[in-house]
Order: C-alpha cells, then structure tokens, then sequence
C-alpha cells in the first residue's frame, strides 16, 4: 500500500478555474477545498516541521473528532503549530523565511516512522 497524500487546495483568487495552496499564517479555512473531507481515520497523530528550520521537529497532535481528522481541521492545527513555532524563533532555529511566505502543498505519511511529514513551499 502506498503512503496517503493529502492536498490543500483553495480556489485562486486571480483564476476561478484554477486552485493554489493556502499559507500557513492562516486563512478562512472554509476556502479550502473539501474542507470536512476526513483525511485521517486516527484521532492521534505525529506531525513532524523541518521547513524552514534548523532541525526536524515532531508534535503530537489529538483530533477533538473520535471520526479522525478533516482537510480542515488539519490545516487550522498545522497554522497553529507554525504559528507557535514564529512566536519562538530562537527556540525552533527559524531561518530564511518569514510565516507570510510559506503555503502548505502535502502532508505525506511517513509509515517508517509512523509520523506525517508536510510539503512547504516558499
């Protein structure tokens, strides 16, 4: 079995017939496509953030839902991790890029480790 990907997408502001990746500082996140989509079937997770810092770091994460995790909902904890993460430059060796910068492409599980990975682009 292939590792699951998951997507976020918003509709583009500039071209309704296309799709662009949401920042991490936030938006609506109703504007995400399928947003109550359940991603993952597991209420507790790993996430793991490298981009754009000096190491690797993994946060344990638990879904208020008992069904598991919504396109959305991951999005709004992900924005959330980030932005403790810029609250505390120094402690997570933040370099290069500012919160404003960063759109979240993937999330990409990580059976080896048994964790989920994210696509940042900058």
């Amino acid at each position: 079995m292939m590792p699951k990907r998951i997507n976020f997408k918003i509709k583009s502001p500039y071209d309704f017939d296309h799709s662009t990746e949401p920042g991490v500082s936030g938006i609506d996140a109703e504007e995400l496509l399928d947003p109550e989509w359940i991603c993952i079937q597991q209420r507790e997770i790993v996430i793991a953030i490298d981009y754009p810092l000096q190491s690797c770091f993994e946060f344990k994460c638990k879904s208020r839902s008992p069904k598991g995790w919504t396109r959305k909902a991951l999005y709004k904890k992900i924005c959330q991790l980030y932005s403790n993460i810029y609250a505390n430059i120094d402690k997570y060796g933040v370099w290069g890029h500012g919160i404003g910068d960063l759109c979240l492409c993937q999330m990409k599980e990580d059976r080896r480790r048994n964790r989920w990975t994210l696509s940042i682009d900058s």
